[in-house]
């Protein structure tokens, strides 16, 4: 597949040249035996862009050689005389530098991209994993909380009942702030609901404190 996909290249690049050749035959009562590598410099910049570097060279030489031949003065004949020589070795120079420059911004931009998916991905898998930190912290918290509030309801002391109470009622609402932090919504807490045990579920767990904790959480 690789082998005719490079293949195909090479075949377009040199029908580029004979569309230019072609364009440029027809624009001879124009230019006459001027402008003869003006057509084939677009040839050499597209193969460039959409070849690769090797068809682009390809496509450079076979513009040189038929622009040589069909359009120098005298034409279809070899001449060595300055102003070809020069004329012919200038578009090839220039043709050279424009592949050279084309190419490998292309490749820059291609480096580019996959380092900036590279970098996405790593950024993606990173706050999957801090989401998942966060909401272990705030489940834990919720857990300590809850068993914060039962321990202060199986108190007689009311010293130590009201301190735990308070307890829970803090390590409830940091894991608020924890959860809001993290952009997602807070629990509610409902003063009027009777005590319950927190059980494990697959959804969120909401732990609902006794009327006296969630007193002191307001």
């Amino acid at each position: 597949m690789a082998a005719d996909q490079e293949r195909l290249r090479y075949v377009s690049a040199v029908s580029l040249v004979a569309t230019g050749l072609v364009l440029r035959f027809l624009l001879t009562p124009v230019f006459g035996t001027t402008q003869i590598y003006t057509v084939f410099y677009p040839v050499v910049l597209l193969s460039a862009y959409a070849l690769g570097p090797r068809p682009a060279m390809l496509a450079t030489g076979l513009s040189a050689a038929l622009a040589y031949w069909c359009f120098a003065p005298p034409v279809f004949e070899w001449k060595l005389t300055w102003a070809n020589v020069v004329g012919v070795a200038l578009f090839v120079a220039t043709s050279a530098i424009a592949i050279y420059l084309i190419t490998g911004l292309i490749r820059a931009l291609e480096a580019l991209a996959l380092r900036q998916a590279a970098a996405e991905a790593r950024a993606r898998d990173e706050a999957e994993r801090l989401q998942d930190l966060s909401s272990q912290v705030t489940d834990h918290l919720r857990q300590v909380s809850g068993l914060l509030a039962i321990q202060a309801e199986g108190q007689r002391d009311p010293a130590l009942a009201a301190a735990l109470e308070r307890a829970s009622a803090h390590s409830l609402r940091i894991a608020n702030l924890h959860h809001d932090f993290a952009g997602r919504v807070g629990v509610v807490i409902d003063p009027e609901a009777a005590p319950v045990s927190p059980a494990p579920s697959s959804a969120e767990p909401a732990l609902i404190l006794p009327p006296a904790a969630a007193a002191v959480a307001r």
